[in-house]
């Protein structure tokens, strides 16, 4: 029992030496580098947004802002702003 334990023990350390040397080499604090965001998923928010966007084609994320205030949506402009950019929506032009 006792060199399972050491073993299980010696195990964890190299790996947590491993990450730091590695990340020392990489140029990046370690821990930084094991970080995992906190971040909550908002996948309604994306897709009522995107379901918004493309009925509301010539509406930019303030528009949508408002329209989802309407609905009772309590959302940073910010986190807006963001979710518009990274579902690659954009206000499309009329046809001229």
């Amino acid at each position: 029992f006792a060199s399972v334990c050491s073993f299980e023990r010696l195990s964890k350390l190299y790996i947590k030496l491993r990450e730091v040397s590695g990340g020392r080499s990489a140029g990046i604090d370690p821990r930084v580098f094991r970080r995992t965001s906190k971040r909550p998923a908002v996948m309604e928010l994306r897709a009522r947004t995107k379901e918004l966007a493309s009925e509301r084609r010539r509406f930019s994320y303030r528009r949508l802002h408002i329209l989802l205030k309407r609905e009772g949506w309590q959302v940073n402009w910010k986190k807006l702003y963001r979710l518009y950019r990274e579902e690659g929506l954009t206000v499309r032009k009329r046809p001229s």
